[in-house]
C-alpha cells in the first residue's frame, strides 16, 4: 500500500468526454468535462511526511498508484480518471 498526497484546492479534475463536430470553417474541438467530487492527487509516496493544510495523505493501492488517478471527495478513495475520448479521424 502506498500513500497519496491529496490537494483539495485543485479541483475538479477534467477529462475529454467528446469532440465538437468539425465544419468547413472550424476543426473539431475537445469537450472538457469535470469529474464530479474530484480533486488532484499531487504525489504518491511509500512513506508520508509532514504537509501543510489543506493537503493530506490517504492510502492508495499499489495497482492504482501507477495510473492517472484522482481523489473522490464523497467516497474518500482514489479512483481512475475517465479515459479521454479519442479524437475523430477525418
Amino acid at each position: 500500500m502506498k500513500k497519496a498526497l491529496i490537494s483539495p484546492n485543485e479541483a475538479p479534475i477534467k477529462y475529454i468526454s467528446g469532440y465538437t463536430e468539425a465544419t468547413a470553417d472550424t476543426p473539431s474541438e475537445p469537450i472538457w468535462s469535470d469529474v464530479p467530487n474530484s480533486c488532484r492527487v499531487a504525489q504518491i509516496e511509500d512513506t508520508v511526511f509532514e504537509v501543510a493544510d489543506p493537503l493530506f495523505w490517504t492510502d492508495v493501492s499499489d495497482e492504482l498508484a501507477t495510473q492517472y488517478i484522482y481523489y473522490d471527495t464523497v467516497d474518500q478513495v482514489c479512483k481512475l480518471v475517465p479515459v479521454d475520448v479519442a479524437p475523430p479521424t477525418t
